[in-house]
Parts: C-alpha cells; sequence; structure tokens
C-alpha cells in the first residue's frame, strides 16, 4: 500500500512504485538496507529509525532528504508485513541547524561580553592606579627633582676636584652620575605623563630632531647607528615633546639589544593630497602629506601577546622603570597631530613608526 502522502513526499506516481523493492526509496550509499531487512524481519518488532543517527530518502528526480521512519510488523493469514511510517525531517533539521546557531552566536556573544568586562575591569583598575599615581606626582614629583639636582651637581664638583684621583674614583662617580641621570629620566616621564601641556608647533627639520634626540642618548659601543633622513624634511611640531619621544623610542631600540646589533633610524615624505578648489575665491589647502619615521632594532622582538599592550601606561617587561615612556610618546605623538605605530614579533626584531603633519602650504 502507498498512500497520497508518500507519492507527494517521492514524487513518484503509485502505479511507478507498487511491487518495487524499498531499495529505490534509499540511497545508494546505505547498502546495508538488505541486510538490516533479514535482520528486522528475523525479530520484528515495532521500531524507529531516524531519530538517533540521521537516515535519509532518495526521491524520484535523484534528490536526497532527512526522514525518521517507524516500523510495524502486522501478522496475516498470509505471513508478516510490515508498516512503515516516513516522516520528512527537512523542517526539523533545519530548526535543529537553525537553534544550533543561535546556539554557537550566543555562546560567542557570551564569550565577547566576558571578553569586554574583564577588559573593563582591568581598565578600571589601571585607571584607578593612575589615579593614584597622578596624586603621588603633583604631591612628590618636584621634591625629588631638587635633591636629585643637587646630588647631581655634587657629581660634577667631585669629578672636576678629584680628576687627578685614583682613576676607581672617577669610574665610581660615572656610575652614581648615570644612576641619577636616570632616577631623572624615569622622574621627567613620571610628571609628564600626568601633566597634559599643549604642543607648541613650529616647523622644525627632522635630521635635527633626530641628531639631538641621539645626542641626548647614551647608545653602548655594541650598537650600531644608522641614520637615514633627508635634509630640509620639515615637520609642523613641538620640538621637545618629539624629541623626548624620539629619545623614549632610541634608548628602547638600544636596551632590547643587550647582546648589540643594529639600530637604524629612516624617514620619508608621504605625499598626501593637492589644494581643491571649494568655490569662488576659496580653496581647500590640505597639508602636502606627512613625514615617516621609524626607528627600527635587530633586538629579540616582543611577544604578539605584548605588542598590543605596549602603549598602556604602567606596561613593562624590563626590570626597571615605570612603563609610562611608550604612553608618554603615544600622547605627545598624537597631540601634535601624528600617530605611532608598531611592528614586532619574536626573533624578528622591532620597528616604531611614527607619522607628523607637515605644514599647511601658504595660499
Amino acid at each position: 500500500m502507498v498512500n497520497e502522502q508518500l507519492e507527494m513526499m517521492f514524487g513518484y506516481d503509485r502505479a511507478e512504485i507498487l511491487g518495487k523493492k524499498v531499495e529505490i526509496l534509499i540511497p545508494a550509499r546505505f547498502s546495508r538496507h538488505s541486510e538490516q531487512s533479514r535482520e528486522y524481519f528475523g525479530c520484528p518488532g515495532r521500531r524507529s529509525m531516524g531519530r538517533e543517527v540521521e537516515l535519509y530518502a532518495l526521491r524520484r528526480d535523484g534528490s536526497e532528504f532527512p526522514v525518521e521512519v517507524s516500523l510495524s510488523p502486522l501478522e496475516t493469514a498470509g505471513g508478516t508485513i510490515v508498516s512503515a511510517v516516513v516522516r520528512d525531517n527537512t523542517e526539523r533539521k533545519r530548526a535543529k541547524e537553525d537553534i544550533q546557531r543561535l546556539n554557537e552566536a550566543l555562546e560567542a556573544k557570551i564569550e565577547q561580553r566576558t571578553r569586554e568586562l574583564s577588559d573593563a575591569q582591568e581598565e578600571l583598575l589601571r585607571r584607578e592606579k593612575l589615579n593614584m599615581l597622578g596624586i603621588v606626582a603633583a604631591n612628590v614629583g618636584n621634591e625629588l627633582r631638587n635633591p636629585l639636582g643637587v646630588m647631581n651637581n655634587a657629581v660634577y664638583y667631585l669629578s672636576t676636584m678629584l680628576a687627578d684621583a685614583d682613576e676607581s674614583v672617577g669610574e665610581y662617580l660615572e656610575i652614581i652620575g648615570k644612576e641619577i641621570e636616570g632616577a631623572q629620566r624615569v622622574l621627567s616621564d613620571f610628571i609628564d605623563f600626568f601633566r597634559a601641556t599643549p604642543p607648541r608647533a613650529r616647523e622644525v627639520p627632522v635630521d635635527e630632531l633626530i641628531s639631538q634626540s641621539l645626542a641626548a642618548c647614551d647608545v653602548p659601543g655594541n650598537v650600531t647607528v644608522s641614520v637615514e633622513v633627508p635634509e630640509a624634511l620639515p615637520v609642523k611640531v613641538d620640538p621637545s615633546q618629539m624629541r623626548q619621544v624620539f629619545r623614549n623610542l632610541i634608548v628602547n631600540a638600544a636596551q632590547a639589544m643587550p647582546e648589540g646589533g643594529a639600530l637604524r633610524i629612516c624617514a620619508r615624505l608621504v605625499p598626501g593630497y593637492e589644494a581643491q578648489e571649494t568655490g569662488p575665491g576659496e580653496s581647500n589647502l590640505e597639508p602636502p602629506g606627512s613625514v615617516e619615521i621609524s626607528v627600527a632594532d635587530s633586538g629579540a622582538g616582543i611577544p604578539s601577546e605584548n605588542v598590543e599592550k605596549v602603549f598602556q601606561p604602567l606596561f613593562s617587561t624590563k626590570a626597571r622603570g615605570l612603563g609610562l615612556g611608550l604612553s608618554i610618546s603615544k600622547s605627545f605623538t598624537e597631540s601634535n597631530g601624528g600617530r605611532i605605530e608598531v611592528e614586532s614579533g619574536v626573533g624578528k626584531g622591532t620597528t616604531f613608526t611614527v607619522a607628523l603633519p607637515v605644514g599647511r602650504r601658504e595660499p
């Protein structure tokens, strides 16, 4: 027997299917069906198939669709016959897949929100630390600067007075002087970070900024420095702030190569837009581009999980320092209308790129 629903489901006319083997309704890959049929007739009973393991049926046009099959044996005078109820599971399968997708999307959303909450909590803790440090910087900064200045002057005086003393005395005085300079640098970073000073921009040649920044840094002798900066390439920035940025980058690069290496500083002009007419007697004078200055080292590089954190306040992988140098560099660069980026990888060295605006052209 074949009902009308089965005809519609499989695409056969009743005359085409009556008397045929049931295998015409089963995809070829389910080739064990004949064997399973014999097993079923050996021990007939009510059975449902297609719930635990997906079953597929084969339409007249060769397309397949998921089904659930319920078998019921009927005893007749002529022997046992089997009634099969076939349910098209296409919609159920689609609904199940939709639910699965929604569950996965929900899990991803929950994971994302959890990460965001964790990041927000970390940011809150950082802000609390910064607020406390800001209070300390305001109250203690100047109190420490004066004694350090006195100590520095005393070292200079002693080195002058004891110029003819034992060589070891001069070496110790030099060590003391460097330690004082280091403490002054940390203190300056500390105070500058919390003191937002607006930039006083003026045109200054990039080669002048770089040469002055290098002169203020104590680069070890085992680090080879190469500078490729065109002459007369001006940027419009606050020279004092940007010198501090480049000093920070140069010192970081040198410290990244304790066993020696190569420090390379390059600059290039990146063209911008031409002036565009906006109306009678008016013009939109865009800057002629920007200047990109890169500071690259051949050190061990920064692990990928730390690259995005290097500009965060108080983040540092060094045993000494507050982790404010790069935060200050980012703040100064952006307040001067520029941007700073980092590219690094373990074993590949690190490159910091600073893009600064070229002054507007006069109409």
